[in-house]
């Protein structure tokens, strides 16, 4: 991916996420997708939950705050981050990727078009990070 053995400890090599939301990112059973926007400085990633069972599951983020992954599917959420100090675009991607092949082997999405649309704007984060005529960008078709 282009990266250094010590970028995997990097601060860059993460998202700061509820704990809930970290686990299910981590299992994909959600990712996160590029939106793009015009702010600089700024990272736009909309949640998209991919296993239909996490949609009821709670979200407790205080005593009096309970929320459903429901709740959060589909917003956009806004990260901002000192000059380019961006987290790993590219292994979001690629998170990404690997979690949309899991959701369609699974069958938490069909294998059609909308499959195909949320490949397409992964692979679209990960050009931004790497450029559209990277060698990298090969390991995000390998699995094709």
């Amino acid at each position: 991916m282009g990266l250094k053995e010590e970028d995997v400890n990097s601060a860059r090599n993460f998202l700061r996420l509820h704990k809930a939301i970290e686990r299910a990112f981590d299992h994909k059973r959600l990712y996160f997708e590029h939106v793009p926007s015009a702010g600089e400085g700024g990272l736009t990633l909309r949640v998209r939950v991919l296993d239909p069972d996490l949609l009821k599951e709670e979200i407790v983020a205080s005593e009096t705050t309970v929320r459903t992954f429901g709740d959060i599917d589909e917003v956009n959420c806004v990260w901002s981050f000192p000059g380019d100090k961006f987290p790993f675009r590219r292994l979001l991607s690629l998170h990404s990727l690997r979690a949309v092949e899991k959701a369609r082997a699974l069958g938490w999405i069909a294998d059609d078009a909308d499959a195909i649309s949320r490949r397409t704007r992964n692979l679209e984060l990960a050009r931004y990070s790497l450029g559209e005529n990277s060698i990298i960008m090969d390991a995000f078709f390998s699995s094709s």
